[in-house]
């Protein structure tokens, strides 16, 4: 990974065993590796290099990425994450890892290609939502209890410039990821009902 300036901002070495009956196993199902940065507000391009040592067969996938400055920015989100599975998660250490909630880890959707029979699975966060006594963000004394807040939230489906599907209005009144100041929302949307190609819309 290097910064907007070429410089190396993180690098990352590991390797992964898994054990498979035949080859078509690995063709029909998706591996899924997770680890992390910790990155300051830029530019990022991130390259990574994946090499099957059994064969010596090598595979990459390079993209751009960028972290936004928040001071500006009037509604600080994160990026929406689609899924559509959830992964049971029955160690008690659940890391920092976001998309652990409530013993369920969220499988991001690499394709985002949903069938009718799914769920469709979206989460995001909302950093620093509520200013108690004129302070800056939201971060809590030890002790005390969440800053009161009230964040409304819904899903829209449209086809063209018409809406064809709305869920209901999701409400956040406090600040339940404390760890990072914000207010997470999970949303759970089934498919069964939507016509093809309908797009999700925040």
């Amino acid at each position: 990974m290097i910064d907007e300036n070429k410089r190396p901002a993180g690098q990352l070495r590991d390797t992964v065993k898994f054990a498979v009956s035949t080859s078509q196993a690995v063709r029909s199902k998706n591996v899924q590796y997770n680890n992390g940065f910790t990155l300051t507000p830029g530019k990022y391009h991130i390259k990574f290099v994946l090499r099957e040592n059994q064969t010596g067969r090598l595979g990459s996938f390079e993209t751009d990425l960028t972290i936004p400055e928040f001071k500006s920015v009037p509604v600080k989100m994160s990026s929406v994450v689609l899924a559509s599975q959830l992964q049971p998660v029955t160690s008690k250490r659940k890391g920092q890892n976001p998309l652990v909630r409530r013993w369920f880890r969220m499988i991001p959707s690499v394709t985002r290609v949903f069938s009718s029979g799914q769920h469709l699975y979206l989460y995001f966060e909302v950093y620093d939502p509520a200013k108690p006594g004129g302070a800056s963000d939201a971060k809590t004394a030890p002790g005390t209890k969440p800053s009161a807040i009230r964040l409304l939230t819904n899903v829209s489906f449209l086809q063209g410039n018409a809406k064809t599907y709305e869920t209901p209005l999701v409400e956040a009144d406090n600040v339940n990821t404390p760890d990072r100041h914000a207010a997470a929302f999970q949303l759970d949307v089934p498919l069964a009902s939507s016509s093809p190609g309908s797009t999700p819309a925040r």
